[in-house]
């Protein structure tokens, strides 16, 4: 079984491509996990990045709803994609294509302005 969940924050506004006729939406969550590790005082903290993409009418929802900064919560499936750069050298990345997302964190708040 190949399932995920990830609960974390856009670092930036969700990117909509046109493939081969198809809409694609690509992304990236940052996950912060905090922990106070034993006999010390402070806590230590440790954020991750997760590229992720979002098919058809269920990305194109995804990004109208979504922007830089939103709390979001997506599953699917891990997917790795391989291929040859320039340089011949093999590359490969690990990305979550996902297949669904849910509201999350409420609506957001209008920022007071500074005086």
């Amino acid at each position: 079984m190949n399932n995920i969940q990830i609960l974390g924050r856009l670092t930036a506004d969700p990117e909509t491509k046109n493939v081969s006729g198809n809409d694609l939406i690509t992304g990236t969550i940052a996950f912060t996990k905090k922990w106070k590790p034993k006999g010390e005082t402070s806590y230590k903290e440790k954020t991750s990045f997760f590229d992720f993409k979002i098919w058809g009418r269920t990305g194109l929802a995804f990004a109208e709803y979504h922007s830089k900064g939103d709390l979001v919560l997506i599953e699917g499936e891990l997917d790795q994609e391989r291929w040859e750069d320039n340089d011949g050298k093999k590359r490969s990345k690990t990305l979550i294509n996902a297949d669904r997302w849910s509201f999350v964190g409420g609506k957001k708040q209008p920022q007071a302005e500074s005086q």
